[in-house]
């Protein structure tokens, strides 16, 4: 199988799942967020060079625990899962010999970066009468159109760099192109496919475009740090987990923010 081929099945099935597990239902959207965090977790873990000790039991537990209380909607017992963590690292790093504050504070900003954009995720689409799985959706939308525009725009016009030192390939051009094709995008799909207001979208979609292009170089700095090409290669031709949603993981929360305040 030419690697071409490859790619394009993976992203096929991959999108596939994506937008099919949030489409859904509500639950299937919890259980696909959990999924990723559990595989994405790992990942992390060797970008940042953290150690694979007790930490990666313990913050898998923690994130199971945690979208198990989302999906049950009882929130108020967050505040007793953040303090039973707290508990459990002060005791961990008192007597596990392997950690010190530098690999706790590794796996618990790990453990942040990876749960709040989709928790964020999920306050978007979900009110407390309804669920609306296009409201998520649309900020996938945005940031596959900003990095495929940038990426097609680039390739065809780029000739100044970005940010050379982190990633070589991007270009001012394609970031540009990128963020264009993004509100373009946003806003008709806004208008004329789901009766939203176009402007507030097109706002949305110039946000998306700024922070996927920082949450892709996050990631990127982080790979150049560990010495690795991709997260990892749980996706055959596109990588790890995090390599697919780098962009989103700053994206979403800016999105979350930008709507927090139009409210």
């Amino acid at each position: 199988m030419s690697n071409f081929l490859q790619r394009a099945i993976t992203g096929l099935l991959f999108v596939t799942a994506l937008i099919g597990g949030i489409w859904y239902h509500y639950y299937s959207a919890v259980l696909l967020f959990a999924i990723t965090v559990l595989v994405g977790f790992p990942e992390f873990l060797k970008l940042s060079k953290a150690k694979h000790s007790a930490g990666l039991l313990i913050n898998s537990i923690a994130s199971i625990v945690f979208w198990m209380i989302v999906a049950i909607e009882k929130n108020e017992y967050i505040n007793l899962l953040v303090v039973g963590y707290f508990i459990v690292q002060i005791i961990r790093t008192v007597f596990d010999s392997k950690s010190d504050l530098k690999q706790i504070s590794k796996e618990t900003f790990g453990l942040l970066y990876l749960n709040i954009p989709f928790l964020v995720l999920l306050s978007i689409g979900k009110t407390e009468y309804t669920y609306e799985p296009w409201a998520m959706l649309m900020i996938f939308f945005m940031v596959w159109a900003n990095d495929t525009g940038a990426y097609l725009v680039g390739r065809s016009f780029g000739k100044t760099k970005l940010f050379e030192k982190l990633s070589p390939k991007k270009t001012w051009e394609g970031t540009l192109g990128g963020l264009v094709i993004a509100m373009i995008l946003g806003y008709c799909l806004a208008e004329f496919v789901f009766d939203w207001n176009g402007m507030i979208y097109i706002g949305a979609a110039f946000l998306t475009g700024i922070a996927a292009t920082v949450g892709d170089l996050f990631e990127s700095k982080l790979k150049r740090q560990a010495g690795v090409k991709d997260s990892g290669n749980i996706l055959p031709g596109h990588g790890g987990i995090l390599d697919r949603f780098d962009a989103l993981l700053l994206a979403a929360p800016v999105n979350y923010i930008y709507f927090s305040l139009l409210a």
